[in-house]
């Protein structure tokens, strides 16, 4: 049996949002690095073969997805369905990110302090993320965003930016004010850092 990358399938059964909601309850609890494949699946009830079967990397491929159905959560398709992105979609998406980033907010910590561990790594599966397909979608809209045409590294650019800003208020509660005066500057940034 051949095991299936969340990348190419998005669309999560419900054993593989079972396991994703698991796997966020023990990092919350437990902190990310403490957290196992094999304490996963005795939490889900299910084999370590199983959860492999379903997530070939283990933890990592379980945090894929869940980035994969935040796809879904976020709505983007409904935004770029018409082909313009405008300023009420644009609110809309931050500040659905913003809340769903609160809600993960120990889990952000966590993946945090595992990027100042290994900088390197983290740039190098930032870089493989952004060669997903999945990833196109984003693309668009954050072209949407800022009003033009961008280029794989302005797109990287402006995805670095978007989330190391967001987590960082979303970790030190509110940093750059409030979520409206948040926005605005984080508007201002990404426009700013294309032109």
């Amino acid at each position: 049996m051949k095991s299936k990358s969340k990348s190419e399938d998005t669309k999560l059964t419900e054993l593989e949002k079972k396991i994703v909601e698991k796997t966020l309850e023990l990092i919350q609890k437990e902190g990310y690095p403490n957290v196992s494949a094999r304490e996963i699946a005795r939490t889900v009830g299910i084999s370590v073969g199983t959860l492999y079967y379903h997530f070939k990397e283990g933890k990592s491929s379980v945090l894929a997805a869940l980035a994969s159905h935040l796809s879904e959560f976020l709505n983007i398709d409904e935004i770029l369905k018409d082909g313009v992105v405008e300023e009420d979609e644009i609110r809309e998406f931050f500040y659905k990110d913003l809340d769903f980033g609160r809600k993960i907010r120990p889990l952000i910590i966590a993946m945090e302090s595992e990027v100042l561990k290994d900088p390197e790594k983290y740039i190098s599966k930032a870089e493989e993320y952004l060669l997903l397909e999945s990833m196109d979608k984003y693309k668009r809209f954050f072209e949407g965003v800022v009003g033009k045409d961008l280029s794989d590294d302005e797109f990287m650019k402006v995805l670095m930016v978007f989330k190391i800003l967001v987590r960082k208020h979303i970790i030190l509660r509110n940093l750059f004010g409030s979520d409206e005066e948040f926005m605005q500057m984080l508007l201002k940034i990404l426009r700013a850092i294309t032109e």
